[in-house]
C-alpha cells in the first residue's frame, strides 16, 4: 500500500564502496567519495556525499541535487 500524503522514508542505508559524484568547476570536474547510498520507500537510490568539510553526514541530501552535480562513476581501479 502507498500512502500518496506522506514524504518518503529512508529504508536502508548501503556502502558507497568506490562510488564517487562528479561535480563540474570552473578548474574542471572535481571528484567526491561518497559516504553511502540511500535507498528510499519508492524505489529511489541517490548517493550520499560529505558537504564542505562538515563532520556530520545527512542522510536526507541528495548530492544528486547540488546544481553543480553532473553524474556519478566507479573510482579508477576499484574492483
Amino acid at each position: 500500500m502507498r500512502y500518496e500524503d506522506e514524504e518518503s522514508e529512508i529504508v536502508h542505508v548501503l556502502p558507497a564502496g568506490d562510488w564517487c559524484a562528479v561535480l563540474g568547476a570552473e578548474d574542471g570536474p572535481r571528484t567526491i567519495p561518497l559516504v553511502a547510498w540511500v535507498a528510499m520507500d519508492d524505489g529511489t537510490l541517490y548517493g550520499v556525499a560529505p558537504h564542505g568539510g562538515e563532520g556530520n553526514i545527512d542522510l536526507t541530501r541528495n548530492i544528486a541535487e547540488d546544481p553543480k552535480f553532473q553524474t556519478y562513476t566507479l573510482r579508477k581501479g576499484a574492483k
